[in-house]
């Protein structure tokens, strides 16, 4: 290039001629170049110690046919005096200038320096001093001066303290204790927070509300008495203290700055120690729970479900009190805005149920038993001998009491699960299967025909001539599946067992749980139902809630079948090898074979994981959920072929039809 100008400045092109917008000094030869520096940022007016960062001096260089260039900048853009120095130095390519220039009366720095070549790798550097020569700000950046019009940003450093941002007063602590006993040594300290690294001559003052003098160092220390004037105050009282910094900047220029911190005080509580009582939400069971291992009455001993509700109480002990109430040396109750820490555990701190209001008295908990056991690593005590141990513990809190107090009430032996006879316990999966009592083989013959006969007939044992009744063809004896089940037949059985049990039963037909309500929906027979073939049944509701025994969900019978929370990847229930753990096509016949096929007695292949038996083959298992106007069924059957009986596969079936490979199987809820 035969010549080229140069702008020190923010690097805006905004003038109407296509220059630069800013300054007024224009370089010799130049078409009216503006020249401006420095002037992004005024840091006389920033407060943060590190916006210094964010400043940058920026060169254009463009065509022109000067062979020198004016540069100014306000020196004032960055807090410098008049007096102070600015030093310029370019260099690199052949290249090399500096220069220093002192601030006019104007605050404006100029220099003059040789033009620049296209091409060239260039060190722009710069420094500025205040006239005691302190080194204030300084920076370089290496750049290759490419094309017309090419900028060039050198970043900053400050080099001098300056009152950070971070500037603050804080008291600690924030709230002290007034007692008659001890208001004269009890002490809040209020300090200068932020001032790291500031310069000798900094000074503080102190000052009250008022506007009087307390101290001038950089901590001022207030007692109690000094807070409240000496008086036990019956409600908190806050006082503010200020602090005032005074520093010189670095133009020379006396600074001031401020900052305000609190100290409440409030008139000291003794807490009183506490036990820890205990109630049961439905059973109506309440007691200390020390008492939990010895009382008779006590429900936790053979729980039957693994989700209880407690509310547990903080109850003071006022045993050690005198007779009246004397301050400071006792109280007979929590004082009002006293607060309470609750922490529930199980067997090895495993389980922190979530509780409701903490800061209360009161406060009830959820309380997962197979949690409280470790989770899925835990075991639950299925006896008293095995029974496991819970801990409550709760600290109570008050932001002006002498101390805390706590209370930590633990028994050995508190629950067991009592398990029900035939079943196992399947711990949930925590969101589409709950926890559940899973009746470890498929419903009897006996089982069945203790409640319910066989198609259309009344409450008993069906008569030998009955079309469903089981043969020795299809497999016939109490220790048998029930087979020629209707999914209907089976609801009728799930309730009617649960009423003889004192359980709540699942299913309501009509607004009834009671299945002999039942019988004015049955059409073409006035019999009881335990199975009529013409049923409408479709608005049969579930109650999940209800302890009864019920159909398992679909969800449910994979999950059972897989084994519960093992979630066994076996084709069949419990393994690859169909023959060890099912009755079906190929081995449900004589000798094992598959001449004259027929279901067989329940248990007697190998059980999951979890130790439920016959989930596959045997007979097919009814669910509850529907698939259209169909009822689903899961698990293979005697006379099915393998691919029937692997845990994926399902088919459904009409709710009012029986079949001599499709039975059931219970389930109850346990949570």
């Amino acid at each position: 290039m035969p010549g080229a100008k140069y702008t020190w400045g923010g690097g805006t092109n905004t003038g109407s001629s296509g220059q630069p917008s800013g300054g007024s000094n224009t370089a010799a030869g130049a078409s009216g170049g503006n020249i401006s520096a420095l002037d992004i940022l005024n840091l006389s007016n920033s407060d943060d110690p590190e916006a210094i960062a964010d400043l940058f001096a920026t060169v254009t260089v463009q065509d022109a046919d000067a062979g020198t260039q004016t540069v100014s900048f306000p020196a004032s853009a960055i807090g410098l005096p008049t007096g102070g120095t600015a030093t310029l130095t370019i260099s690199g390519s052949g290249y090399n200038y500096s220069g220093t220039a002192t601030a006019d009366a104007n605050g404006n720095v100029t220099f003059e320096i040789p033009l620049i070549a296209s091409g060239s790798s260039i060190t722009v550097s710069l420094s500025v001093k205040a006239a005691d020569g302190t080194l204030l700000y300084s920076g370089s950046r290496e750049q290759v001066v490419r094309g017309d019009s090419v900028q060039i940003s050198v970043a900053l450093t400050r080099q001098f303290w300056t009152l950070p941002a971070s500037f603050r007063a804080v008291a600690s602590p924030a709230g002290i204790l007034y007692n008659p006993a001890t208001a004269d040594s009890v002490t809040s300290t209020i300090s200068v927070e932020g001032l790291d690294g500031a310069p000798a001559g900094v000074s503080y003052v102190w000052t009250d509300e008022a506007g009087s003098q307390l101290g001038t160092g950089a901590t001022l220390t207030r007692t109690a008495s000094e807070v409240t004037g000496g008086i036990a105050p019956a409600d908190e009282i806050t006082k503010t203290y200020t602090v005032t910094v005074s520093y010189t900047d670095a133009a020379g220029e006396a600074k001031t700055a401020s900052a305000s911190a609190s100290v409440t005080v409030g008139l000291a509580v003794t807490l009183p120690a506490f036990t820890i009582d205990i109630e049961m939400d439905a059973d109506g069971y309440s007691a200390a729970l020390s008492d939990l291992t010895t009382d008779p009455d006590n429900p936790l001993y053979a729980l039957t479900d693994l989700t209880k509700e407690f509310t547990f109480t903080a109850v003071p002990d006022t045993s050690g009190l005198p007779a009246g109430e004397t301050f400071p040396w006792g109280t007979r109750e929590f004082p009002a805005g006293t607060k309470f820490q609750w922490k529930i555990t199980g067997e090895g701190d495993a389980y922190e149920p979530a509780l409701s209001a903490e800061d209360d008295t009161d406060i009830e908990a959820t309380v997962d038993l197979f949690g409280l056991t470790g989770g899925s690593s835990g075991t639950l005590g299925t006896t008293p001998a095995t029974a496991n141990t819970i801990t409550i513990e709760c600290t109570a809190t008050h932001d002006y009491a002498i101390e805390d107090v706590d209370a930590t009430a633990a028994s050995a032996n508190v629950f067991y699960i009592f398990i029900p006879e035939g079943f196992v316990l399947v711990e949930g999966n925590g969101s589409t299967v709950g926890h559940l009592f899973v009746c470890d083989h498929e419903v009897t013959q006996g089982e069945y025909e203790a409640y319910c006969g066989y198609g259309r007939q009344t409450l008993v044992a069906a008569a030998s001539t009955e079309p469903y009744v089981p043969t020795d063809a299809d497999g016939k004896g109490t220790d048998y599946p029930a087979y020629n089940v209707s999914w209907y037949d089976a609801l009728v059985y799930c309730n009617l067992r649960s009423m003889a049990e004192n359980l709540t039963p699942c299913y309501k037909i009509g607004g009834s749980t009671d299945p002999a309500a039942w019988s004015d929906i049955e059409t073409g027979s006035g019999g009881k139902p335990c199975g009529p073939s013409t049923w409408d049944w479709d608005a049969v509701t579930m109650n999940t809630s209800a302890d009864g025994y019920r159909l398992p969900t679909e969800a449910e019978w994979e999950y059972a079948a897989k084994g519960g929370p093992a979630n066994d990847s076996y084709t069949y229930s419990g393994s690859n090898d169909i023959d060890a753990v099912a009755w079906y096509s190929s081995n449900s016949g004589d000798g094992g074979g598959s001449t004259n096929r027929k279901s067989h007695p329940v248990k007697t292949k190998e059980p999951n994981s979890a130790g439920i038996y016959d989930m596959s083959g045997n007979v097919f298992e009814w669910c509850w959920d529907a698939s259209s106007s169909n009822r689903v069924y899961r698990g293979g059957g005697w006379n099915s072929d393998a691919e029937y009986c692997a845990v994926s596969y399902r088919g459904s079936y009409s709710p009012v039809s029986r079949n001599f490979t499709l039975g059931f199987r219970l389930v109850r809820k346990a949570d």
